[in-house]
């Protein structure tokens, strides 16, 4: 996977999930998958006092972001990553709202 945020910007977060309906989405299965990459790239920020983003915002020393929402347009929880150099990267679970098993979509 990646070792910092700046490296999922960087690189259009193409190891995660799969390609979103636009460029610049990725795409997991659940809000479990969802929250396990938070908590994987969250750890070592500070978060950003102040933000109006809505939802927790962490910032690191090279300047990446990684902040999560619980919607979005798309309906969904997401979270977004900003890179050093302004790079965007969306991660959203999809399809929203989750299917249940056994269920018709």
């Amino acid at each position: 996977m990646y070792n910092t945020v700046d490296e999922i910007a960087k690189d259009g977060g193409k190891k995660i999930g799969k390609p979103g309906r636009h460029a610049g989405i990725r795409t997991v299965k659940s809000e479990a998958d969802l929250e396990a990459i938070w908590i994987q790239y969250s750890q070592g920020g500070a978060p950003v006092a102040g933000s109006t983003y809505p939802g927790p915002r962490v910032e690191f020393a090279d300047g990446s972001e990684i902040a999560k929402r619980p919607s979005s347009k798309s309906g969904g929880p997401t979270i977004d990553v900003l890179g050093v150099a302004g790079e965007r990267v969306k991660i959203r679970v999809d399809p929203w709202p989750p299917v249940l098993p056994g269920a018709t979509p």
